[in-house]
C-alpha cells in the first residue's frame, strides 16, 4: 500500500501495510525547511504545492492538511487587513465590520479572487500531482471563523451579549460567505473536504455558549449542503458535545484534548481511544510543543508507549497525527525535521501483528 491508500485502510478501521502519518498546520516548517519566505508560501501556488508534495514524499506524510489562514477566503480580497511580520506567515489585524454599514458593504464575491483563488489553486495541483498516493484534504472556512476574521475575534465572541443587534446581521453575512467558499473548495473534488471552524475550542468557548449562540449559523451551512447531496461536515463541533448534556461535553472536551494532544498524557490517549471522533480514525497525537521542546528520545518513547496501547491493547490501527510544526526558524526547522523522521521511522517499524 502507498501512504494514502493505508490511511483510507485506517479510516475504514482495517490493517494497513504501515501506520499512516497525518500532518496539519506544516505550513511554517515547509516555509523554513525548504527556505523560501512567507510571502513566496502565500503569494506562489505553484511552488507551495511544490513544497507540500516535496515533504509529503521526503518525510512519508499520508494525509496532509494544507493551511495558512490568509488563502481560505477572509483575506485582502474581502479587505481584511493582514500584516506580514518578519519572514512569518500573516495574521488578521482586528476587523473591519463596525456597524451595520459595514456589514451591508461586504459582498460576497462572484468568483474567487485574491489569496482564496490561490488556495483553490494550491488544492488542484496537489490533486493532480500527487493524489494518487496522498490524502489531501480541503477546508471550507464555517461562518464563525469567518465572523473573527471580519470582526475580530473578541468582538465576535461578545457580541452575542454585548451587541446583540449587530451580531446576527454580520452573521448572515458570514454564513453567505462561508458557503460560497464551501461551494468552491467542494468543487475541486478533495478526498476528504470540512468546514474548517478554527477557533472553535473549549478553551475559548464553553459548549452550553456555543450551542446557544454558535451552533445555529454553522448548522446552516452544513445543511445547505445536505440538502443538495454534498458533505461539508462541522469536524470540530463533536468538542462541544451536545446542548445541555454535561457529560457528553465531558467527553468533547476529552477527544479534543486527544485529537491535539494538548495533554501530553498516556492518560487521555488511555480514555479517549475507546471513543471514535466522526470522520477520522483511530488517532495518537504529538502535539505541536513536543516537536518543538522535547527531546527527541522523549518524542519517541511517547509515541512508543502510546501504539503499544492503541494496537498492542485495544486492537485498533491508528494514525499518527503531527497536529502542528511550527518551527521558529530555519535552524529549527532541520532539527524539527530530524525528529520527524524518527517518528516516521518508528511508525513504519512498529509491528502490527
Amino acid at each position: 500500500m502507498n501512504p494514502k491508500e493505508n490511511y483510507l485502510a485506517v479510516l475504514r478501521g482495517e490493517k494497513p501495510d504501515r501506520l499512516p502519518l497525518h500532518v496539519a498546520n506544516i505550513s511554517d516548517f515547509l516555509q523554513y525547511y525548504y527556505d523560501i519566505s512567507a510571502r513566496q508560501f502565500v503569494d506562489d501556488p505553484a511552488l507551495h504545492a511544490e513544497v507540500t508534495i516535496k515533504g509529503a514524499d521526503e518525510f512519508g506524510f499520508a494525509c496532509v492538511t494544507p493551511v495558512a489562514y490568509i488563502l481560505l477566503g477572509a483575506g485582502p480580497e474581502l479587505g481584511v487587513n493582514w500584516q506580514f511580520s518578519g519572514n512569518n506567515l500573516p495574521g488578521a489585524r482586528g476587523g473591519i465590520i463596525k456597524n451595520r454599514d459595514d456589514v451591508a458593504r461586504i459582498k460576497v464575491p462572484e468568483e474567487p479572487a485574491g489569496y482564496f483563488k490561490n488556495y483553490l489553486a494550491i488544492l488542484r495541483t496537489l490533486k493532480a500531482g500527487a493524489g494518487d498516493r496522498v490524502f489531501f484534504l480541503g477546508m471550507g472556512l464555517g461562518p464563525h471563523s469567518t465572523a473573527i476574521f471580519l470582526r475580530g475575534m473578541q468582538e465576535a465572541l461578545l457580541d452575542p451579549l454585548a451587541n446583540p443587534d449587530l451580531y446576527p446581521s454580520y452573521m448572515e453575512r458570514c454564513v453567505e460567505l462561508s458557503v460560497f467558499f464551501g461551494t468552491h473548495v467542494l468543487e475541486v473534488g478533495m478526498p476528504g473536504t470540512f468546514l474548517l471552524e478554527v477557533f472553535l475550542s473549549p478553551d475559548l468557548i464553553s459548549p452550553d455558549y456555543y450551542h446557544q449562540h454558535i451552533a445555529r449559523y454553522i448548522d446552516r451551512v452544513v445543511k445547505h449542503f445536505q440538502n443538495q447531496g454534498l458533505s461539508l461536515p462541522n469536524s470540530f463541533g463533536p468538542f462541544m458535545g451536545r446542548s445541555g448534556d454535561k457529560e457528553s461535553q465531558r467527553l468533547g472536551r476529552l477527544m479534543y484534548d486527544h485529537f491535539y494532544g494538548s495533554k501530553e498524557s498516556l492518560e487521555v490517549v488511555r480514555q479517549a481511544v475507546e471513543h471514535a471522533l466522526p470522520g477520522y480514525p483511530a488517532t495518537i497525537t504529538l502535539s505541536g510543543r513536543m516537536m518543538v521542546q522535547w527531546p527527541k528520545a522523549e518524542i519517541i518513547d511517547f509515541l512508543k508507549q502510546g501504539l503499544d496501547l492503541i494496537v498492542r491493547r485495544n486492537g485498533l490501527y491508528p494514525s499518527v497525527r503531527l497536529t502542528s510544526l511550527q518551527p521558529p526558524d530555519r535552524p529549527s526547522s532541520l532539527i524539527m525535521a530530524d525528529k520527524v523522521r524518527a517518528v516516521a521511522e518508528t511508525v513504519n517499524s512498529f509491528p502490527l501483528s
